[in-house]
């Protein structure tokens, strides 16, 4: 995801990069947390339809109205909560993105997440909008 916002006439960005691409995991655990099966975290927001990805997915972006959901829902999860609905064995059933290789580090998709809360309460603070790329 990247945050770009532009405070004095000045372009800034910043990112939040997930390397172990925890993005479905997350995706299934607070679906599971706030029990909407069909919910998913980083699968909505406002569409470019003539911007794709590099593997040709329409590119996404969160404007401060979805930015405010999203943090205003994550912040009530906590870390150790999200993990209870963890389940390796599910999630590789419906065929969660990456769970093996995340489930040799599962730690690290609380570490992930706590990240994520942190981003978007600063992309809040900057008043500034999110684009999606799950490329």
């Amino acid at each position: 995801m990247l945050l770009e916002y532009y405070p004095n006439k000045q372009f800034d960005n910043k990112y939040y990069f997930d390397s172990n691409r925890t993005y479905d995991a997350l995706d299934y655990l607070i679906s599971k947390k706030i029990n909407d099966y069909n919910y998913t975290f980083f699968g909505d927001g406002i569409e470019f339809k003539e911007s794709l990805g590099v593997q040709g997915r329409t590119l996404k972006y969160w404007d401060i109205k979805i930015l405010r959901r999203k943090s205003k829902l994550v912040e009530k999860i906590e870390s150790g909560d999200l993990m209870k609905h963890y389940d390796f064995e599910k999630m590789e059933k419906l065929g969660v993105y990456k769970i093996s290789q995340i489930n040799c580090h599962k730690e690290n998709v609380e570490e992930v997440f706590i990240n994520l809360k942190s981003f978007l309460s600063e992309a809040i603070q900057l008043n500034g909008y999110v684009l999606i790329i799950k490329d």
